[in-house]
């Protein structure tokens, strides 16, 4: 079965983005995007400065599915983050 990864990571992007931390409700630097990087098989968070795009962010999606891609992005990044 095919699953849009990258319409997987947008909209979890927007669910983030309607919480206080990561949208801009508290001043800070809001989360932009999830971009999913096929070729790698990552996910590169991205702030609206454009921070955050490699690096300690920077979360392994390898043969996951898209269920077990958005509980790596929880795991990974929104925990380290929030």
């Amino acid at each position: 079965m095919y699953e849009n990864k990258q319409a997987i990571m947008d909209k979890l992007c927007e669910a983030i983005r309607l919480t206080a931390a990561g949208g801009n409700q508290w001043g800070n630097n809001a989360l932009a995007e999830l971009k999913y990087i096929p070729d790698r098989e990552v996910v590169k968070p991205v702030f609206e400065d454009g921070a955050g795009a490699d690096g300690y962010y920077e979360v392994n999606v390898a043969c996951d599915s898209g269920i077990a891609m958005i509980m790596d992005v929880v795991n990974q990044f929104v925990k380290k983050m929030w």
